[in-house]
């Protein structure tokens, strides 16, 4: 069985497809008008211009026409790096996501930037006193250009949180999406107990941790998420020395989430073992007990967060792959075996 990684969100995949979409337009166009600047004059250019208006262009914009060529330029290479990141985003390339982000605060930034332009462009003349009709036209287009502004301001800041949902995050995370192997112990290994003290984290590279199934009498299963972290997996943790499993899982479950073990509840399942996601190159090896607890869970100490999901994906939240592939597909087949042991459901 291969882990399951967290569910894509059409949400990204939309917006980094019409992110694409626009930035490809945006490098051909720009590539286009850098061959026509090539090809034929600026005079032939600005001349139907200048015949519109009747006469020579305000400075400004006589300036900016002046200098299409590097404009264009600048414009091309900011559509490109607009590809490259949408290009990321759709890929859940961390990096896509964070370029993508930090391109939408530049472009909130730089829309307000934009409003002063109509009376730049149109010069002091329009803006006299003597015209006030222009004046009235001048002061309707910078609150227009206010309302613009701040209209996409905060549609930005909408995608930008999105971005940095935890669920959104974790998509982008390294290797949530690989799917390796899970290991599963061999029964000689299952029946030799865990390791205590400082073979808890030992020089091969394994975490070892006390993990609880807690199951809520419908099919689902607690699953709690670590401040700073966007999986979210099964309550638990590292023995202290002395402790035996059950002991160390009445403490963590009492300390983060102030709730007890109905006595006589626990089921051992096993031992397992996959890849750890907070902490890279190594592996993390659970010994897991099905049990109920006494008491409403609440998350504190180092919970952020705490969500019953149901045992098998699509998962709506990012889920360890030890969870995902190896825990949470026992929660179907051990609910008969918890009902026997513990009574019917999870919760008291």
């Amino acid at each position: 069985m291969t882990p399951s990684p967290p569910a894509r969100s059409g949400f990204v995949t939309v917006m980094a497809s019409l992110s694409l979409a626009m930035a490809a337009l945006g490098v051909v166009a720009g590539l286009q008008q850098a061959v026509l600047l090539a090809v034929v004059p600026a005079e032939t250019l600005l001349r139907p211009l200048t015949t519109l208006l009747g006469g020579p262009l305000p400075p400004p914009l006589d300036a900016v026409l002046a200098h299409l060529a590097p404009l264009n330029l600048i414009g091309t290479a900011a559509c490109a790096v607009l590809l490259a990141v949408s290009w990321g985003l759709l890929k859940r390339r961390e990096w896509g996501r964070r370029g993508f982000i930090a391109l939408l605060v530049i472009g909130a930034l730089a829309n307000f930037a934009f409003i002063p332009l109509p009376h730049y462009l149109a010069g002091t003349a329009l803006a006299s006193p003597a015209d006030p009709a222009a004046g009235q036209l001048l002061q309707l287009a910078r609150a227009l250009l206010w309302i613009a502004a701040l209209s996409i301001a905060v549609l930005h800041a909408a995608i930008v949180w999105m971005l940095c949902k935890p669920e959104i995050r974790a998509e982008f995370e390294r290797g949530a999406l690989a799917a390796t192997q899970p290991r599963t112990l061999t029964p000689q290994t299952m029946m030799s107990g865990i390791p205590t003290g400082a073979e808890q984290h030992g020089g091969d590279g394994r975490i070892r941790i006390v993990a609880a199934l807690i199951d809520d009498g419908h099919g689902q299963a607690l699953l709690v998420r670590k401040h700073g972290s966007p999986f979210f997996m099964q309550p638990g943790g590292k023995r202290e020395p002395g402790e035996d499993a059950l002991a160390t899982l009445a403490r963590e479950l009492r300390e983060e989430l102030g709730v007890g073990i109905v006595p006589g509840s626990a089921h051992r399942l096993g031992e397992f073992e996959h890849d750890a996601v907070n902490e890279p190159g190594c592996r993390v090896q659970a010994e897991v007990f099905a049990l109920r607890i006494d008491g409403s869970p609440q998350a504190q100490a180092e919970i952020a967060e705490l969500r019953w999901v149901a045992a098998m994906p699509p998962y709506p939240v990012a889920v360890a792959p030890l969870s995902a592939t190896c825990i949470l597909p026992l929660l179907a087949t051990t609910r008969a075996g918890m009902a026997h042991v513990s009574g019917t459901g999870g919760m008291p």
